[in-house]
């Protein structure tokens, strides 16, 4: 009898890379595509679609630097979306969060003085009777003063655009003439949207932008 030969497919490159590695990482790598296939299954229609692009992004990390590179990558990947590890990875964000927190109130906090930290000028609730507005304005004048001197000495840099006393008076004032102002009603503000509207046609004039 005759034999019929059989051809053989040349391997691929994948292939080639696939057969340097040691049987450990072979494993691992059937384990990692095992488990990405039942999270997209879990997911659905979109879950597939990301398991294929994953797929084809690994080919692609596997050919450029190699598929141990490749393999540890999706392994982290993977690794982040167990649920132990997620809780874990929420658990020390949330503590790194709250650490940053802390340490800004601390440091803000000891920009002010003594007075300001104590229970009588710390307010977090509403008060139960009405503030006297003498003592509510001497109270702001003093802490307007103390913040001047913050910035006043001209050590900030892109904080106070304008430093001039008088112009901060006049702003003082038009800013009172318009302090109920409600900018979502202009039927009841015509002439806030008719400044609004200008303010906005100087910048876009400034920037060269069109008008139209």
């Amino acid at each position: 009898a005759r034999s019929i030969p059989i051809p053989i497919p040349k391997p691929s490159h994948l292939q080639n890379r696939l057969s340097t590695l040691p049987p450990t990482h072979l494993i691992a790598l059937t384990s990692l595509t095992t488990a990405l296939v039942l999270l997209s299954l879990q997911q659905g229609p979109s879950g597939l679609s990301s398991l294929s692009q994953s797929l084809r992004q690994w080919i692609r990390w596997s050919r450029r630097l190699g598929p141990s590179s490749a393999l540890r990558y999706y392994g982290l990947r993977i690794a982040k979306c167990l649920p132990w590890t997620k809780r874990r990875i929420r658990n020390e964000l949330d503590e790194k969060r709250d650490a940053m927190v802390r340490d800004a109130e601390a440091e803000w906090n000891e920009l002010l003085d003594d007075a300001a930290k104590t229970e009588a000028q710390t307010h977090l609730f509403l008060p139960k009777r009405t503030s006297d507005r003498e003592g509510i304005l001497t109270l702001l004048t003093e802490w307007s003063r103390k913040e001047r001197e913050l910035w006043e000495g001209g050590r900030a840099s892109g904080a106070i655009y304008h430093g001039n006393e008088k112009f901060h008076e006049f702003l003082g004032k038009a800013y009172g003439l318009f302090s109920v102002a409600n900018p979502l009603h202009p039927d009841l503000f015509p002439y806030v949207r008719k400044t609004e509207g200008e303010v906005v046609a100087m910048m876009i004039h400034l920037f060269r932008g069109r008008t139209s």
